[in-house]
């Protein structure tokens, strides 16, 4: 027979779990600085959403429901990417290792950024919905466009962005990756939320956003 302490244990042990799982998925909202390095006080202004996939929230989207709803595509390492004909353009997926299962980075770019060798990268299994911004900004927008929209960049990049390392791409590009310049948006210290649009000849040539340290 079930006691009133043992219902309060219970209750506890739930309430206990409600609190380190919340924790645990806010990754975009406390615990890391600003990722460009520069101390700020505004809020973060940039994209938190591209297309379907919003990182700044409780429950992060998942690597599971991704694969369940367009197919495996191709794994490397960490990364799970997608050729997208449809939209003219190839988009990845990046999880982090302390949140196993959760998309955590997602960024498309019109030059293939998973590069496999002599491979074919694979397509999803369904057609993906349009990747843009909530906002409004997509791949091939002025560049006025962007800061039209999320005003005056934490800081503005010259091609060679930290990002080409972590991202599979063509050797040829290794320069210049994505684009000549990229509008780097950061959340102020204390949060995660980071946003990047790679311009090239005056227009959004890929768009990364991450919620990861």
């Amino acid at each position: 027979m079930t006691t009133r302490f043992d219902r309060k244990k219970v209750e506890r042990r739930h309430k206990m779990k409600s609190a380190v799982l919340l924790a645990a998925f806010s990754v975009c909202l406390a615990g890391a600085t600003s990722q460009s390095g520069e101390s700020q006080k505004k809020p973060y202004k940039g994209p938190a959403c591209l297309g379907e996939f919003c990182l700044i929230q409780t429950a992060l989207p998942s690597e599971q429901a991704l694969i369940e709803k367009y197919g495996p595509g191709t794994q490397i390492g960490a990364v799970r990417c997608y050729a997208v004909p449809e939209q003219k353009a190839y988009v990845h997926f990046g999880g982090q290792h302390d949140l196993p299962g959760k998309i955590v980075t997602v960024f498309v770019s019109r030059a293939q950024n998973c590069v496999t060798g002599s491979e074919k990268l694979a397509r999803a299994t369904r057609a993906f919905p349009a990747f843009e911004t909530k906002e409004g900004v997509r791949l091939g927008d002025l560049e006025r466009k962007v800061t039209e929209i999320y005003g005056r960049p934490s800081v503005k990049r010259e091609g060679e962005d930290g990002l080409g390392q972590i991202v599979p791409h063509s050797l040829e590009r290794q320069g210049e990756p994505f684009g000549e310049n990229v509008l780097v948006y950061d959340s102020p210290l204390g949060e995660l939320m980071q946003a990047k649009f790679y311009i090239h000849n005056g227009k959004v040539a890929a768009i990364y956003i991450s919620c990861s340290e």
